[in-house]
């Protein structure tokens, strides 16, 4: 269907911002989570680590199968989340254009993809 004439684009394919602030903040705090989760594992950092026989919190790299690290990797995921992802809805306060909510969009499953990578390399058999 080469002929046919294609469709204008529309005149202005901006998110309004409302939408933008939390499309932003939510797609770079996923950014945040993932890579840092994925940091934290594929590089043995240290984090807050849960012994359940001695019940209590320890700040230590990799500690053999009964330490429990996912609960201070997740807590430290979570807050790169917020640290990168809570000013982005700031900064969207005009709006986004298409373009750049695209771009964010890909940002976000590339990371996510990453993320499943590291967690599949680190588990399997």
């Amino acid at each position: 269907m080469s002929g046919e004439p294609r469709p204008p684009a529309p005149a202005d394919d901006r998110l309004p911002p409302p939408v933008a602030g939390v499309f932003a903040a939510v797609c770079l705090g996923l950014v945040g989570f993932s890579l840092c989760y994925t940091a934290i594992s594929l590089l043995q950092l240290p984090v807050w680590t849960y012994f359940p026989r001695e019940q209590e919190f320890q700040w230590v790299g990799p500690a053999g199968a009964e330490p429990m690290r996912y609960y201070g990797q997740t807590a430290e995921a979570l807050l790169a989340g917020l640290l990168l992802g809570a000013p982005a809805g700031g900064l969207a306060r005009r709006g986004l254009t298409g373009r750049t909510a695209r771009l964010l969009l890909a940002w976000t499953v590339t990371a996510a993809a990453v993320h499943i990578a590291g967690q599949v390399w680190l588990n399997w058999p």
